[in-house]
């Protein structure tokens, strides 16, 4: 490294600080070369960069620069230069381990300038994410206090919470029985610490490397605003498919209206003089029912919500989607009702008939058994019967019958069972001529 002497002016002069041996640079060395503004160093799009990512780094030194130089660690790049030279780029194509560290910056002008501040260019997804939650609330008032805080199931590691183009901010973690957290508290927020913000979890011998990014989180700061209003026209309860618009009102001048949907935000069409806004949903359906509020920003302020709004949808024949989800319900019940006792009536029609023919069946095996050669009923005689005795021969002119009778002819006797007691009488002789021999029962 060259050496210097101080002059009048109280600058380092004849120095240069990047000289070394056989013609290379030293980039370790640190000294004010002549009266050259310290560069500047940024990445975009971020510092935060997920693995295989495209990230550039851009220092920004004065025109007319002839050479800038990145160097991270031990080793340097050159950076390509603008055609005015006043800044210079330096891509990386793909975001990995070997690309994560501590980055610094120089330009050459004649004579060195001074290095940049430091820029640390964070690889992220190596880790589980841990989750982020906000105390009391993501919507503070101007003044108040909120504290972060965010947790993981490890045990081990530190935090770092992260805001969108800030400054990151690092913090030991506080081990718990089922983990660990940290707190990050903010005292007396102002408009300017509104934003997005992650938090990370990462090893204390590799702090450039880290997990996946928590949730985001917005902090929104609330100041003395008026309230706003919501209203949907042509009203709250809208039918399947139709259109509806939602408006939120506020002051004249508002910079932002913002739609919150259980927790969900959408911006609204704000109107020319800031005093209102609008969002449209050109077909209603179950999808869009739920509970709604607006809120707006207003000089980096926001407001408080809205009252909320309830949207429903009905369906075509003007009933809501409960009523007809009742209705519903209420006839399939019924239909399976009716058809229970179909099945019922019909196993129970059938098992009668199958009761019936077993009686039937029954009947005729009697009456089987009771004419056992077959004899037809109409040539059928009755015969005297008795209690004790046998049943007395048929004389033979009581068992011939005329063989040209017709069957038909035969007249038969009603017996009763209560007078079969009784002996036969022998009977009379003038019934000889009749077709049928009739037995006088006692």
């Amino acid at each position: 490294m060259g050496s210097g002497s101080r002059g009048d002016s109280g600058r380092w002069a004849g120095c240069e600080p990047w000289g070394g041996r056989g013609g290379g640079y030293s980039l370790g060395s640190a000294c004010l070369a002549g009266p050259l503004p310290r560069p500047s160093l940024r990445a975009e799009p971020g510092l935060v960069m997920p693995w295989g990512h495209l990230v550039v780094l851009w220092c920004e030194g004065s025109p007319g620069s002839e050479l800038y130089l990145l160097w991270k660690g031990g080793g340097y790049m050159h950076m390509e230069k603008s055609a005015d030279g006043r800044q210079a780029g330096f891509l990386i194509s793909n975001m990995q381990s070997g690309t994560a560290g501590k980055y610094h910056c120089a330009y050459k002008k004649q004579s060195w300038s001074e290095a940049s501040e430091d820029l640390r260019l964070i690889l992220t997804g190596n880790y589980e994410a841990p989750s982020l939650s906000a105390f009391p609330s993501s919507q503070v008032t101007s003044g108040h206090n909120v504290t972060f805080q965010c947790q993981s199931l490890s045990t081990y590691g530190r935090f770092a919470l992260y805001k969108a183009g800030e400054q990151i901010i690092h913090w030991q973690t506080q081990n718990t029985g089922r983990g660990a957290h940290a707190n990050f508290s903010i005292l007396s927020v102002t408009p300017a610490d509104g934003g997005t913000y992650r938090c990370y979890r990462f090893h204390s011998y590799n702090p450039y490397e880290w997990s996946a990014p928590s949730n985001p989180l917005v902090l929104r700061v609330t100041g003395p605003l008026p309230r706003p209003s919501l209203w949907a026209e042509p009203g709250s309860v809208i039918p399947l498919k139709k259109p509806v618009t939602l408006w939120c009102e506020g002051p004249p001048g508002a910079d932002l209206y913002l739609l919150r949907k259980e927790g969900e935000d959408l911006n609204m069409e704000k109107s020319g003089d800031g005093g209102r806004a609008q969002v449209l949903i050109s077909h209603m359906t179950a999808m869009n029912t739920g509970r709604y509020q607006c809120l707006y920003m207003k000089q980096s302020l926001w407001s408080e919500a809205s009252d909320p709004l309830e949207m429903r949808v009905t369906a075509t024949l003007g009933l809501s989607s409960l009523q007809v989800g009742i209705l519903v319900g209420t006839s399939t019940f019924l239909i399976l009702l009716f058809l229970l006792l179909f099945l019922f009536c019909r196993c129970w029609r059938h098992r009668t008939r199958l009761r019936k023919g077993d009686r039937d069946t029954e009947a005729k095996r009697t009456t089987r058994s009771s004419d056992p050669a077959g004899t037809p009923l109409e040539e059928t005689l009755y015969a005297d019967v008795g209690e004790d005795r046998h049943t007395e021969e048929a004389r033979p002119e009581d068992a011939a019958v005329p063989v040209g009778e017709d069957p038909q002819e035969v007249t038969y006797a009603l017996l009763n069972l209560n007078s079969l007691k009784g002996r036969a009488e022998d009977p009379s002789p003038s019934g000889a001529g009749d077709p049928s021999l009739y037995a006088a029962l006692k």
